[in-house]
């Protein structure tokens, strides 16, 4: 049958990608603070430059030093409206799921959970709305301290770049090694010396 010319409009269809995504949990509480109902610069995934939906990966890393600790994650949208808890949170399907792997939900998502303390990449890839969770064995930033300041702080910090060969790279103001003295260490948490290395 010689049905004619058909003309066919379609429209892709490619899931909701927010421009930033933060992780809420209980890895982030303290004494003063709910790590649920508060946002910070370390609770941010990093991304690259690229449009989101041309690279739909982010990354977060971050430590627990308690066991069973859990986790959801906050679109953008939901924090610059004020509300964290609108529509479009994302989580696994299961509620205490802790498998290292799995599927992501923005509709009624549950809270994962990791199993043991220590450091941790959580990568998401919001194309497919799947999650990997690595342990880490490198720090994500090691800090400078030395005698150039008098050993008084240790705000220059340096990051990760090489986690395969735990390579790190930053730049370091030094006043003057001459006169001060060029003695450093490193420490594996800031202001912490029973992490320091040098």
């Amino acid at each position: 049958i010689d049905a004619g010319k058909i003309n066919l409009v379609m429209t892709p269809k490619a899931p909701f990608i927010d421009a930033a995504y933060y992780l809420v949990g209980d890895m982030f509480t303290t004494d003063d603070v709910n790590g649920w109902n508060t946002i910070s610069d370390k609770q941010k995934f990093k991304h690259s430059d690229k449009d989101v939906y041309d690279d739909p990966v982010f990354t977060i890393t971050f430590e627990t030093t308690k066991a069973n600790q859990y986790w959801k994650i906050i679109p953008k949208k939901n924090v610059d409206a004020g509300n964290f808890w609108a529509a479009g949170v994302v989580g696994p399907k299961v509620d205490g799921d802790d498998s290292m792997t799995g599927l992501l939900t923005n509709g009624d998502a549950k809270a994962g959970k990791i199993a043991k303390a220590g450091k941790y990449k959580l990568t998401i890839d919001m194309m497919d709305y799947s999650y990997t969770l690595e342990e880490v064995k490198y720090d994500p930033f090691i800090y400078f301290i030395g005698a150039t300041d008098g050993w008084k702080s240790s705000d220059q910090k340096l990051a990760l770049v090489d986690e395969a060969k735990g390579v790190y790279t930053g730049y370091v103001y030094l006043a003057d090694p001459n006169a001060a003295g060029f003695e450093f260490k490193f420490q594996r948490a800031q202001g912490n010396w029973d992490t320091a290395i040098g």
